[in-house]
């Protein structure tokens, strides 16, 4: 579906930067789309990328294998708790 850099950051287990770097490259090369909601950017698989098919099949085969993956996919919230929101 849809993640931003940070979620991608917490489940890769680098930094924010790092992150954002790699987010920006794959947009450059046309493999994502990043689309600005708020003061947050939303990255997707770019539907007009040649391989998304093939992309998206390879994605979900590896989010399957790796018990250690769908362990910290479990366990993000998936959207961004609201500033001032009490825990």
């Amino acid at each position: 579906g849809e993640t931003h850099a940070s979620e991608l950051a917490r489940i890769l287990e680098i930094s924010l930067s790092q992150a954002q770097k790699a987010a920006d490259s794959l947009e450059r090369a046309g493999v994502v789309i990043g689309i600005v909601e708020g003061r947050e950017r939303r990255l997707r698989l770019n539907p007009r990328y040649p391989y998304k098919a093939e992309l998206e099949s390879l994605l979900s085969r590896i989010g399957i294998d790796s018990l250690a993956l769908q362990s910290k996919l479990s366990e993000l919230r998936r959207r961004p708790r609201r500033a001032g929101k009490e825990i």
